[in-house]
């Protein structure tokens, strides 16, 4: 048998040196392969019998064997999922399970003698599996001989017998109570064995040339199966160490092939406009191809008509266009002159006469209040105050120390307070420590003569905010201040301008208007020291860029500078300039040329009290300097306002009475369709409603009173 192997593998390795030396221009197609390897076949079991058949081994966990693999296959190279292995093969999955086990308290017999004895038995269970199947497999290559493979198996097992025994080892000169050393013997067909299994297979094999293709191909492989051999848990899998002959398959060799080449041609020219540069082009193109054998060559003759096009460049003229739109209320409209208007608005702000403490404390330092070196009073002016109410409040002492020096015959009463609650309750050393503390600086810091300021004190204020919430104990925790004189507390009257723009928005379009088209475009938007935009884009899109005017920045300027510039695909440059006049409208040129506009006037009354509607004397006065400023032109707007404490919808109740008992008074002066009242409530916030002034200050109703200036004097 040996001598046969020998000889078939020098006539396979004769076969291929003669195939290399005959069609060495030729190239494999596929492997006819025979593949042999013994196997270490490894079972993993957990089962303690088979079912049906008697055995007392608590649980066999594996076992090995020794088995071999035979198969022959036919390897595919050039396959649509790359190379493919498929093999026909016979194996040997046999095996051997073995446990041995201690058990206590056994029979046996020993010397005529019956025993209970621990007792050392071994569980034996030897399988012999043999199959066939086929395997299909993927061949990757990982270097020039090196190859990983990886597939499935399909196994039909056509023997599946087994011999079971149990033998007791110890003691050596006993049985077992039958009188015999094995016990729970059978042999016979595995029960309820799965014929069929499919295991997945990976492998490594390495090529060692014996001929110009042919392939003598050590290998490693492992599979395991992935369904149990029986209906217990029982796995078989298989480590193979092999070889592989590998007969290389060649087409047969083709006649000699002659090829020939044959071009006609021909062109016409054509002007176009805007291309590019001059090209040349394929406009159609046939192919047929003749073949014949003459004298054992084969000719091949490949005939192309092709038709050509020669493209002489003539550029397009390219132009852009920019046009400006002036846009309002959604309105787009064309627009060449954009205007300021200056307008004048007044505003009217009450003093707040409280000083907020901190609680517990009559430091002013803790009051929020802006306090002035001796040397900042002389230099201190109320009209340079911005028209901001919580600026004002710092200011109070400051105000109310500047009156007091212009109306020496004044006199002011501080009357401290607390808020009743806590290390305050009770407290009127605590009061008057507030009121000291204003009193003080008055005195001290605008020179004011102790003997015109009176000072009091008590618990809770005359008209407290609800002391049971932290607001209301904040506020409480306060000094009130209240004069001889009206003008020491009288709001303060301040004057602003305003300007806006007409249109508010322009909207300017870029565009092309000549022959070729836009390729990138460039938008810059520019006063003559200011740039206000700097746009690029790329085309489909025609840029429409649209521009919110600022017009506290152009008021000084008299022209606004548009530029737009594009290129077209062949490099072309095109660019217009668009200048917008600025026409600068003063309030004191508006009121003399009669032009449209108006003048403002803002009044807000503070102090209504917490959750009050009544109108105070305070705000009679105000009111009837708000009469003054009514003409037969104004519209006026009333807006009424509370703080955040309480709901919302009752705020905007006690909004809408505080509304309506100022507008009662206003009726008189003014025409009912040019007054309105809108309560707002609680819904918008004046001032921030996280400190007591701002609480106090969106107490208020405002007044906005809307004069046009159309009217010839």
């Amino acid at each position: 048998m040996r001598n046969l192997s020998a000889c078939v593998f020098l006539l396979l390795l004769t076969y291929n040196v003669s195939l290399g030396q005959v069609r060495d221009t030729l190239r494999p197609y596929a492997f006819a392969t025979l593949s042999a390897a013994p196997a270490l076949n490894l079972h993993l079991a957990s089962f303690g019998k088979l079912p049906g058949i008697p055995s007392c081994c608590p649980e066999y966990r594996g076992g090995i064997g020794i088995g071999y693999h035979l198969s022959a296959g036919y390897e595919w190279l050039h396959s649509p999922i790359g190379p493919v292995h498929l093999e026909v093969l016979f194996t040997d999955a046999s095996a051997t399970l073995r446990r041995t086990e201690i058990i206590g308290n056994t029979i046996v017999i020993r010397n005529a003698d019956t025993l209970t004895v621990d007792a050392t038995v071994k569980h034996q269970l030897e399988s012999s599996l043999q199959a066939v199947g086929i395997s299909v497999t993927r061949i990757l290559q990982l270097t020039k001989r090196l190859e990983f493979w990886g597939g499935v198996q399909l196994w039909y097992f056509w023997n599946n017998t087994f011999n079971q025994q149990e033998q007791l080892l110890e003691p050596r000169a006993a049985t077992f109570a039958d009188g015999r050393r094995i016990r729970n013997a059978f042999q016979g067909a595995i029960p309820n064995f799965v014929p069929f299994h499919l295991l997945p297979t990976v492998g490594l094999r390495y090529h060692l040339p014996v001929g110009q293709f042919a392939t003598l191909t050590p290998f490693a492989a492992y599979r395991i199966s992935l369904l149990p051999l029986t209906s217990v848990s029982w796995y078989s899998s298989q480590l193979l160490l092999g070889a592989t002959y590998r007969l290389p398959l060649l087409p047969s060799p083709p006649p000699p092939i002659q090829r020939d080449t044959v071009y006609y041609r021909d062109t016409v020219q054509r002007f176009i406009v805007g291309l590019p540069r001059d090209t040349v082009v394929l406009l159609s193109r046939s192919r047929k191809v003749e073949e014949h054998t003459t004298d054992n060559v084969h000719h091949i003759v490949t005939i192309y008509q092709e038709h050509y096009e020669h493209r002489i460049r003539k550029l397009p003229i390219f132009q852009v266009a920019l046009k400006v739109f002036g846009v309002e209320d959604s309105t787009t409209t064309p627009v060449d002159t954009l205007h300021i208007i200056e307008e004048e608005i007044f505003e009217t702000l009450p003093l707040l006469p409280y000083v907020y403490f901190r609680i517990g404390d009559s430091s002013l330092m803790g009051a929020r209040l802006h306090l002035l070196s001796a040397e900042e009073v002389q230099h201190f002016d109320p009209s340079a105050l911005p028209p901001d109410p919580l600026r004002l409040y710092r200011e109070i002492l400051n105000v109310i120390g500047y009156r007091l020096r212009q109306y020496p015959e004044a006199t002011l009463t501080i009357t401290g307070c607390n808020n009743g609650v806590g290390k305050e309750r009770n407290n009127l050393s605590l009061s008057a420590a507030r009121a000291r503390a204003i009193q003080q600086y008055l005195i001290t810091r605008w020179r004011i003569d102790s003997q015109r300021i009176q000072l009091r004190w008590r618990n809770l204020p005359a008209n407290p905010t609800n002391p049971t919430i932290p607001e209301g104990q904040e506020e409480n925790a306060r000094a009130e201040l209240s004069s001889s004189h009206y003008e020491i507390l009288a709001p303060l009257r301040l004057r602003q301008l305003d300007y806006k723009a007409l249109p508010p928005q322009l909207l300017f379009v870029g565009s092309n208007v000549g022959e070729s088209a836009m390729q990138q475009w460039q938008f810059t938007l520019k006063t003559e020291h200011t740039y206000f935009l700097k746009q690029r884009g790329m085309m489909p899109v025609e840029p429409r860029i649209q521009w919110r005017v600022p017009p506290d920045q152009l008021r000084h300027t008299k022209h606004l500078y548009a530029a737009f510039t594009a290129t077209d695909p062949y490099a072309q440059t095109a660019s217009v300039t668009r200048t917008l006049p600025i026409h600068f409208t003063s309030y004191q040129q508006r009121r003399k040329l009669f032009r449209s506009g108006k003048q403002i006037e803002i009044f807000s009354l503070i102090l209504f009290d917490f959750d009050s509607a009544e109108l105070t004397d305070a705000h009679l006065r105000i009111l009837e300097t708000v009469r003054q400023h009514i003409t037969p032109s104004s519209t006026v707007k009333i807006y009424g306002y509370t703080d955040r404490i309480g709901s919302p919808g009752y705020n905007q109740d006690l909004a809408r009475r505080r509304c309506e008992n100022v507008a009662a008074l206003l009726r008189s002066a003014v025409s009912p369709e040019n007054l309105h009242i809108y309560p707002i409530g609680s819904n918008e916030l004046l001032y921030d409603n996280d400190l007591p002034e701002g609480r106090a200050y969106s107490r208020t109703v405002r007044i906005i009173i809307e004069t046009s200036l159309d009217q010839k004097p």
